[in-house]
């Protein structure tokens, strides 16, 4: 090659022209400038690379939405829960069972069963009220699908749990009283939130 200034002949590798001094201009890189291949785009920082390019008209993939009738049915199950966790709690008040004495008609409740030290036979069901609603503001509140199905299966298991133990009532020797069908229904609320909750997170998870 040949000094651009003075024409005298110079080496590739020679930076400056030894007849004149002047820089010696470089050749360009065989790659700057080489075609492209069809969807392809070149890079400006490293032209050897090249990145391929989304077929015209084709969006990005994206995360399954949830639609508003999915949105609805989450919002239904948590509040059924809390309701369900509430009416339980109303339950342990009424009383679940009597008998008639002497003195007149004696009434058993989890917050009055009658005997010494029997308050703590309220704990459960507080408990359970507690939990109850934990499980149903996760399943409103959070967006994520493992939060909300363990919300949900919580909720289901209180209330299956719930609804044995006011069935097991149902078979006292005693009056069943009105804490028993209170209770059941509180129960039903529970089971019945958890799993429209799951249904829906279930089927959100499952959209292609």
């Amino acid at each position: 090659m040949r000094c651009s200034n003075c024409g005298a002949e110079v080496g590739r590798s020679d930076r400056f022209c030894g007849s004149c001094g002047a820089l010696v201009a470089q050749p360009v890189a065989a790659t700057v400038g080489a075609p492209v291949a069809p969807g392809l785009v070149q890079s400006e920082r490293s032209p050897a690379v090249v990145w391929p390019s989304p077929p015209a008209g084709l969006a990005p993939p994206s995360m399954p939405s949830v639609t508003a009738r999915e949105r609805r049915h989450g919002i239904v199950g948590g509040l059924l829960g809390i309701v369900g966790a509430l009416v339980v709690l109303l339950a342990c008040v009424l009383p679940y069972s009597s008998f008639a004495s002497d003195s007149g008609k004696v009434f058993y409740s989890f917050f009055n069963p009658g005997f010494e030290g029997g308050l703590w036979f309220a704990a459960e069901p507080v408990g359970v009220t507690v939990m109850g609603i934990v499980a149903a503001l996760a399943i409103v509140i959070s967006r994520r699908p493992v939060v909300q199905i363990a919300g949900a299966a919580l909720l289901v298991g209180i209330g299956a749990q719930t609804l044995l133990l006011f069935i097991g009532y149902l078979g006292s020797r005693l009056t069943v009283e009105i804490g028993v069908a209170v209770g059941l229904a509180g129960a039903l609320s529970l089971a019945i939130g958890g799993f429209i909750a799951a249904i829906r997170v279930v089927r959100a998870e499952g959209k292609p």
